[in-house]
């Protein structure tokens, strides 16, 4: 008999938009994720579609490289008796082009104190 290939579920799409959420986070494109894995860019595109299953070194090794604790890479998860998921929102997801060069700026600013008052400045306009 057969065995049967396990195939990606609902807890591999999570961990995928995690694993996107976290790249664009750092100013990353899929093709700078999977150099730095040692895979190819189209492997990445599957993880993040959640089409494939990372396995756990290939989901320690994106945790370095995103520079992440790999328990963020399962946010949105409980492991209730019947793994319930809690799927996140677009708006918690999704950044637009402006979001993501203003979280790449900030990233440049070295200095904690000036990143500091970044943020409050940010902060203020906001409430603006």
């Amino acid at each position: 008999m057969r065995r049967k290939k396990p195939s990606a579920d609902a807890i591999d799409g999570v961990i995928g938009e995690n694993l996107r959420r976290f790249r664009t986070m750092r100013g990353m494109t899929q093709a700078e994720l999977a150099s730095a894995m040692g895979i190819t860019f189209q492997q990445v595109q599957k993880y993040e579609r959640g089409f494939n299953r990372l396995s756990a070194s290939r989901l320690f090794k994106a945790s370095q490289v995103l520079e992440t604790d790999p328990s963020a890479l399962f946010e949105g998860m409980s492991a209730g008796k019947h793994k319930i998921l809690i799927r996140k929102t677009k708006e918690q997801t999704n950044f637009d082009k402006l979001d993501l060069h203003i979280i790449k700026v900030l990233r440049t600013i070295e200095n904690p104190d000036v990143k500091k008052k970044a943020l409050a400045l940010l902060k203020t306009i906001a409430k603006t």
